[in-house]
């Protein structure tokens, strides 16, 4: 049986009882089409690239869900714009990023406040000696 000439709805069938060629002939076809709908929808190259390696675990994962009421197509788009909907909520509850470059150590911003004025500049500037042997060391990684 020749794969290609599958439809994708025989296919997604095919991957629900495990065939691991027909997993790979899915993902051929649609890994382009995904990576770029993920990549509007979150706007990072690389953060897009992690997404649609999530879809595709679960599609392999799930494909058993799929009973064939609507085109494959509809349902990977469905995965597809939930797992975006679950990276923009991921991101929106953590925290920003706090740039310790640019900390005064005479106004610290709230986060590296203690309530103990005293040692304040010591303790920022603590924080900066550990942050650049942490670049120090991830420059001997590359």
């Amino acid at each position: 049986m020749e794969l290609r000439s599958l439809p994708d709805e025989e296919l997604a069938r095919l991957v629900a009882r495990h065939d691991e060629a027909a997993f790979e002939e899915l993902v051929r076809r649609h890994q382009h089409r995904v990576l770029n709908t993920i990549h509007r929808h979150v706007g990072e190259r690389d953060a897009a690239a992690d997404l649609a390696q999530e879809v595709f675990v679960i599609l392999w994962r799930k494909a058993r869900t799929f009973k064939g009421n609507a085109r494959f197509t509809t349902w990977l788009y469905r995965v597809v714009v939930n797992q975006c909907l679950q990276f923009r909520r991921r991101r929106r509850r953590r925290p920003a990023a706090l740039s310790l470059d640019a900390v005064d150590a005479d106004h610290p911003p709230e986060a590296l406040q203690t309530g103990d004025e005293h040692g304040r500049a010591d303790r920022v500037a603590a924080v900066r000696r550990a942050l650049a042997a942490l670049r120090e060391q991830l420059g001997d990684l590359r």
